[in-house]
């Protein structure tokens, strides 16, 4: 929600209320990807650690985990077996499946309009064609029916039941 923000990072985490703020980019070209990331302390105004990473989009899960690695020992936690293993968890193994969730939920997320909630509606179907079932997909459509009502974009029982049944 902050892409392209004009707000400082110390305002940000004052917004947020958090101490550190993850910042950096990703960029796609073709089947490569090049990701920046740097973590500041925004009560310090300093930068922690900053890493920059190459890959391919099969490697992004790989690259997600280095990454999540990385920060935790920047700030010098000591993670659980179990906090481990939900870093290296991969939510849809078929990239191009869990790139459509992605995109989907940054336009539920950051939209709020009828045609941005259209958009991942059709994100998410795409999703489910290439893969099938998906708890993931069926969450992230759930959510899309449950934020449509909330936002008072479609505020029928219609799309409350809708939401229903993608969650079960």
């Amino acid at each position: 929600m902050y892409k392209g923000s004009k707000k400082s990072v110390g305002n940000i985490a004052r917004e947020l209320n958090v101490q550190y703020v993850l910042e950096g980019s990703v960029r796609k070209d073709k089947n490569n990807l090049r990701i920046t990331a740097r973590l500041i302390d925004a009560r310090e105004d300093n930068h922690i650690w900053a890493e920059r990473y190459r890959g391919t989009l099969e490697d992004v899960f790989d690259i997600q985990e280095k990454v999540s690695q990385s920060i935790a020992e920047a700030l010098r936690l000591k993670l659980t077996q179990q906090e481990n293993k939900k870093i290296a968890e991969r939510p849809v193994e078929n990239i191009a499946a869990y790139e459509c969730y992605l995109k989907a939920r940054q336009e539920i997320h950051g939209s709020w309009t009828k045609e941005g909630m259209e958009r991942a509606r059709l994100l998410l179907h795409n999703g489910l064609d290439i893969i099938g079932e998906s708890e993931i997909l069926y969450t992230g459509m759930a959510l899309l029916y449950i934020y449509q009502y909330e936002g008072g974009i479609k505020a029928t029982g219609e799309t409350l039941q809708k939401a229903e049944e993608f969650l079960e």
